[in-house]
């Protein structure tokens, strides 16, 4: 069963998206909390929740700050966007936190659900239009996420450099598991991934 908590504040939607979804004969149960609060106090009574669906534009903790929170307390939960927002920088915002899926509001209750049973399945999913500004940027390769920290730099040097990564991980005082954690995470970042799905499968190891 996919137990899913809707995060959203505004009623209305909440009460479309938990009728679309509370149709008989799905595996599909939804249930919703209005704020970060609420749906801390739900996620910490109920251990049978394994996905959210998650608006941006929350009152306090915003939709981001919530995932950032969730992917802490709560790393193996599926995690969704449903949102209005369309911007190229909030897409990238969002995937660097580690959602699984990125959808616009107003598609039909038959593609929500499906794009639900794939992301729970273990694929991620993203709205036509999300889809498309993703394979902009892979034909154009713009920077869509966040810069590199100083150790991911040095990596990146080193590496340039043909140093191997024992003599890195030596080098560097770290173990050959952290080495290669950070080679992920600059993966991601750059999103130097071979492909989209690859980089949903290099997302999903470090969850």
């Amino acid at each position: 069963m996919i137990e899913i908590l809707f995060i959203e504040d505004d009623p209305c939607e909440r009460k479309l998206v938990m009728t679309q979804l509370n149709s008989p004969g799905t595996i599909i149960h939804c249930r919703t909390a209005s704020c970060w609060l609420e749906a801390l106090a739900m996620l910490d009574a109920d251990p049978h929740f394994n996905f959210v669906l998650l608006d941006l534009g929350l009152p306090g903790l915003n939709g981001i700050g919530c995932l950032r929170q969730l992917r802490a307390i709560w790393g193996r939960l599926k995690i969704v966007v449903l949102t209005g927002d369309d911007r190229e920088e909030t897409i990238a915002e969002v995937l660097a936190a580690g959602a699984d899926g990125y959808l616009l509001k107003g598609c039909s209750a038959e593609l929500l659900r499906g794009d639900i049973v794939k992301v729970h399945f273990g694929d991620m999913a993203f709205s036509r239009k999300v889809a498309n500004i993703l394979g902009a940027h892979f034909r154009n390769r713009k920077t869509l996420v966040e810069p590199l920290n100083d150790t991911e730099k040095e990596i990146c040097a080193r590496r340039e450099r043909g140093q191997p990564d024992k003599f890195i991980a030596s080098e560097m005082h770290m173990k050959i598991s952290t080495l290669k954690t950070h080679k992920v995470r600059i993966r991601i970042k750059t999103l130097e991934a071979a492909s989209l799905s690859e980089a949903a499968f290099l997302r999903r190891r470090l969850a």
